[in-house]
């Protein structure tokens, strides 16, 4: 991971000839990063974009958000809810 460039948010995925799909990253172990600009050598409140104007507290107006961050589970924990909502998968327990 080059860390001289933006976070990425997605991945487009071409699945034949006219179909395209964008699926969405999230990062293990991910530092703290822009929420403005996706950078990972500062933060929110020193970024130098000419756009941003720092609300504390408000991050849902920036394109980058804490959700690019992974949910780390420990091994052999119950996850309590659908691990593929998408494709249907609703076992009622799941051990990983």
């Amino acid at each position: 991971m080059d860390i001289c460039k933006p976070l990425r948010r997605g991945l487009w995925l071409k699945l034949g000839v006219n179909e395209t799909r964008r699926l969405g990253v999230k990062y293990e172990r991910l530092n703290n990063f822009c929420y403005a600009c996706g950078m990972m050598d500062h933060l929110l409140k020193e970024c130098e974009e000419p756009w941003v104007e720092v609300d504390e507290g408000d991050t849902k107006n920036f394109p980058f958000s804490p959700d690019l961050r992974a949910l780390l589970l420990k091994p052999n924990v119950v996850f309590p809810f659908p691990m593929n909502p998408f494709m249907g998968d609703y076992p009622e327990q799941r051990n990983l």
